[in-house]
């Protein structure tokens, strides 16, 4: 059994057995709604984290497996920076055929159904995409009437002028049968469409949730106007010969064409969330590392129970080694079972907030709409192993402190729990290098478009605080000593003398409590200022006093479009004064979309109110840009790009590239993509596109606008034209922001649970520990109400001390929040303005709860017989 000066593996394995048992296993099951409480908390941390994992991804693989629909077979695409291309390239791909590559022109749009919701207008060649794309078809029609798609000639149908196709989930959900009637708009014309066929959810059918319409491309370019155009090519090129097929194509094809992979849209698509997943991502770690203050604690706390049972230990022989690796593992396996179930949890946290998050992603950064949740080996595992990982580290510290310490010590107290002021003020000083630390790294500007700094920096401002944590808790402590003595006499000094002694005891959780309340009160003040910032700009730039849209949802914006021809309509109407044709369309510009836009810039620098960033006023600014051809930009493209008045950007038009001038930098918040305004009638004449998405209206002097509206409405009826007043817009952009946040807040109110669930733990426990100790109190004299309060008065410090700190690095990590970490992001800057209202109630909620854990907690007293653990002593 002693092999080489020590013991075998398996008498090793076997004393560690015996060691957990005796220190671990025998106390836990003495001590279960501690150990649940602590489970508890890792679990919520992990499902946090695991639920925002779960979620990004969906909402990910759902556009992925869109793109991968759509595109079928091609293993390749000719698309076009500028959304559309001549279908005359089609011609200079024909010597590509002997050769074995095959090709399919696609129009692929976004269009509304019966004008009021999104739905994926895909056009393509139905005799040749069959090649591409696998069309299975569950109803079709013959002869006017219904018939199995087994039949013979049915597909013929499919090319009548005014034939459609419809997925059948999504005809099922709107009532809908082969021969009914649907109206289908695009590009500013609405038409009515026979449905001929309905597939199955498969292939095709299955892209975008369902919210797809089929028709044949010659169809869909006589019916819209779109005669010549496409949005891309598809491509199947042979393996043998796709290295130089790509390599001729990449030299042939002039911008804004270009050669592609199908799943570029998709890398893409990550790219342009990187900042959004990544800061949701931040937020949910949050509850992960207030989690781990909750292992920590636990793991502090058992030790500090058992210390007689150590000393036995030790004097029998065991070594430090033994000692610290049943504690550590103690702590792993809270870390194993408390992730076990955080991943149960975080599946059903992810289904709850599924449509919120791609909610707002649909709404900000591209088209999505995931169904369910898929729970992949490689986040499972992840999520473990972040549980395990965090509850292993925090366990460290507590188990060589364990088993550093003499026999003797001990022996001397079973419950030594006092820091020495010595230590208290070497933290202090740590606190202070760690914050020195977090200034420096606010400084470093971003790593390949990442705010890398501005994370390092709030990692160390919450480091700083819970160094800091200490000294702050024993400074309150004193402080409240001498109050609390006078409003409660003796109970009360003694609370505040029993908070000093537990200092050791009590600092973990007030570290995590205010860790909790450091990153609310950063949140509510980052947020908080956002809002506001976004009502001025809205109040800057919604100077109109109406709006006319093609659809009633604001999110519908990108879909809906009116005809040129409803200008001369809105001219004709006396109320009004002037009015603003705004049209935009997405671009790939350095590989990566953004906007270009066009606007009646006489009218909006005689009306509106842009509000310019360079000092440079509105109407000289776009003065300036009508003048000269050039264009003013978006805050969060210039600063991305570092780019600003007096520069030069190169676009892609119809044609090829373009250089403009940039004559001014306006702050923006409507995408953080970035946005480019020119002048409409250059817009038109650079991308053959006339149409209106939205229309800016200008009344005339003393005309009510809600009444204007309705007449106005009336007046376009013919256009299914939507008039919208100002305060109506500004109220949706403002219901869209605060629907952004939602899940923002939920992240949050998790973290402050967890914490306050280890602050009750902590108090808990230290009650069970000093039985004895409460028991002579009662003996001496004090009621079993004295003793409660006394246990609800030592929550005091703890509460104060959290609200302080939490409040103070709140404050601190909000300012680099805006200005290094959103700046950095998004391009954005943000006016600082503190909602005061909402740091009142949340250091009020942390209070009560607070209390609450104190009066819980003082419960317990009625447990404790006084006779025997005097008897014990």
């Amino acid at each position: 059994m002693y092999r080489d000066g020590g013991w075998s593996g398996g008498v090793r394995v076997t004393a560690l057995r015996v060691l957990f048992r005796a220190l671990v296993a025998r106390f836990s099951r003495r001590d279960l709604a501690r150990l649940a409480m602590t489970l508890s908390g890792i679990a919520i941390g992990v499902a946090t984290l695991l639920s925002i994992q779960l979620v990004n991804a969906s909402a990910l693989r759902s556009f992925s497996e869109t793109v991968e629909l759509v595109a079928g077979r091609a293993n390749w695409q000719i698309a076009s920076d500028v959304g559309a291309m001549d279908e005359r390239t089609l011609l200079r791909l024909r010597h590509l055929w002997p050769l074995g590559v095959r090709f399919a022109p696609v129009i692929d749009r976004d269009g509304m159904y019966e004008s009021s919701e999104p739905i994926r207008i895909l056009a393509v060649d139905l005799l040749s995409d069959i090649h591409f794309r696998d069309y299975r078809y569950a109803t079709v029609m013959r002869a006017n009437r219904e018939a199995r798609s087994e039949d013979a000639a049915w597909f013929l149908e499919l090319f009548e002028d005014d034939s459609v196709v419809l997925p059948d989930r999504f005809a099922e959900s709107h009532g809908l049968r082969v021969g009914q009637r649907v109206r289908l708009e695009l590009n500013g014309r609405s038409v009515a469409f026979t449905l001929r066929g309905i597939l199955e959810s498969e292939g095709p059918g299955a892209a975008f949730g369902g919210n797809i319409a089929i028709l044949d491309i010659a169809t869909a370019q006589r019916a819209f106007g779109l005669g010549g155009e496409l949005s891309r090519i598809d491509l199947m090129i042979p393996a043998g010969i796709e290295e130089s097929v790509v390599e001729d194509l990449r030299g042939s094809l002039r911008t804004p064409l270009r050669i592609e992979r199908p799943s570029r849209r998709s890398e893409r698509a990550v790219e342009m969330l990187e900042a959004f997943r990544t800061n949701l991502t931040a937020l949910a770690g949050i509850s992960v590392l207030v989690g781990m203050f909750l292992v920590h604690n636990t793991v502090l706390l058992s030790y500090l129970r058992r210390r007689r049972t150590v000393a036995m230990l030790r004097t029998l022989g065991v070594s430090r080694s033994q000692i610290a690796t049943v504690f550590v593992l103690e702590g792993v396996l809270l870390g194993v079972l408390g992730s076990l179930l955080g991943i149960a949890l975080g599946v059903l946290m992810a289904r709850s907030i599924l449509s919120a998050v791609s909610g707002t992603i649909n709404a900000l950064y591209l088209p999505t709409n995931p169904s369910s949740v898929n729970l992949t080996p490689e986040l499972v595992l992840s999520a473990f192993a972040i549980g395990v990982a965090v509850s292993l580290l925090s366990s460290l510290q507590p188990a060589l402190e364990a088993s550093r310490s003499s026999p003797l010590q001990h022996r001397l107290n079973a419950m030594v729990g006092r820091v020495s002021t010595g230590r208290i003020w070497l933290f202090a000083g740590a606190a202070v290098a760690t914050a020195i630390v977090a200034w420096l790294l606010s400084l470093v500007p971003p790593i390949d478009g990442r705010p890398l700094g501005g994370y390092g920096s709030v990692l160390a401002i919450v480091v700083t605080m819970v160094l800091g944590t200490p000294a702050v808790l024993y400074l309150s402590a004193r402080f409240l000593r001498p109050v609390l003595n006078r409003l409660w006499g003796v109970v009360g000094a003694i609370s505040a003398g029993s908070a000093i002694a537990s200092l050791r005891r009590i600092a973990v959780a007030t570290a995590a409590l205010a860790t909790a309340v450091a990153m609310v009160i950063a949140v509510a003040l980052m947020v908080g200022s956002f809002r506001s910032t976004v009502e001025i700009w809205m109040g800057q730039t919604l100077q109109s006093d109406l709006w006319i849209r093609p659809a009633r949802d604001l999110s519908n914006a990108a879909a809906a479009t009116f005809p040129a021809a409803i200008a001369s309509d809105i001219e004709k109407i006396g109320l009004i004064a002037a009015f603003d044709r705004i049209r935009g369309r997405e671009l790939i510009w350095n590989d990566l979309p953004i906007y270009v836009g066009g606007s009646d810039f006489d009218v909006a620098s005689q009306y509106g109110q842009l509000p310019m960033l360079d000092g440079v006023p509105r109407s000289v600014a776009l003065r300036e840009a009508v003048d000269s051809n050039g264009v003013v930009i978006s805050e969060s493209l210039a600063r991305r790009h570092r780019l600003d008045r007096g520069s030069e950007i190169e676009l892609p038009v119809r044609d090829g590239l373009r250089r403009f001038p940039v004559t001014g930098v306006y702050r923006d918040y409507s995408t953080d993509r970035g946005v480019v305004v020119m002048d409409r009638r250059l817009y038109e004449r650079l991308y053959s596109d006339d149409g209106i998405s939205t229309i800016a209206v200008y009344l005339r002097d003393g005309v009510d606008p809600e009444e204007a509206g309705v007449e106005i409405q009336r007046e376009l009826s013919e256009w299914n034209a939507f008039v919208f007043t100002n305060r109506t817009i500004r109220l949706e952009v403002m219901k869209i922001f605060d629907e952004t946040f939602r899940v923002t807040w939920v992240l949050l109110a998790i973290a402050v649970a967890v914490a306050v669930l280890g602050t009750f733990n902590t108090l808990g426990a230290i009650i069970l520990e000093r039985k004895r100790e409460i028991a002579l109190l009662r003996v001496a004299g004090l009621t079993r109400r004295q003793i409660r309060t006394m246990i609800v008065l030592e929550s005091v410090p703890i509460g104060l001390t959290a609200i302080v700190i939490g409040a103070a690095a709140g404050w601190v990590i909000a300012l680099v929040l805006v200005y290094v970490i959103n700046v950095q992001s998004f391009g954005w800057t943000i006016d600082f303005s503190p909602p005061w209202n909402t740091i009142v109630f949340t250091a009020l909620i942390v209070a009560a709860s607070v209390l609450a854990s104190g009066m819980f907690a003082a419960k317990l007293v009625d447990t404790i017989d006084p006779a025997r653990e005097v008897r014990a002593e």
